[in-house]
């Protein structure tokens, strides 16, 4: 005669096998892990920081101060850059 064998413990590991299987194949066709994302974003997030940090701060135009006479040379106050003089 042949070996008795539970019939549910052989269910239960087809099952956990075609699930790992199943698995593996979301995991390929999803993309990353979420190590891989959260690696991705921090890396991101730090390299906004740093060019946030070496923004140059300026006044945003205001079109009210320029209806008003603040030097109405007909061109926007916040171009005007010292740097750029020739």
């Amino acid at each position: 005669m042949g070996d008795v064998v539970n019939l549910n413990e052989y269910r239960k590991r087809a099952a956990k096998r075609s699930a790992s299987e199943r698995a593996t194949e979301n995991r390929a066709r999803h993309g990353r892990s979420r190590t891989d994302r959260n690696d991705v974003d921090a890396q991101a997030e730090r390299i906004k920081a740093e060019l946030d940090g070496k923004r140059l701060k300026r006044k945003p135009f205001d079109p009210k101060a320029a209806k008003r006479g603040a030097k109405s040379s007909g061109r926007d106050p916040s171009a005007d850059d010292p740097s750029e003089a020739s």
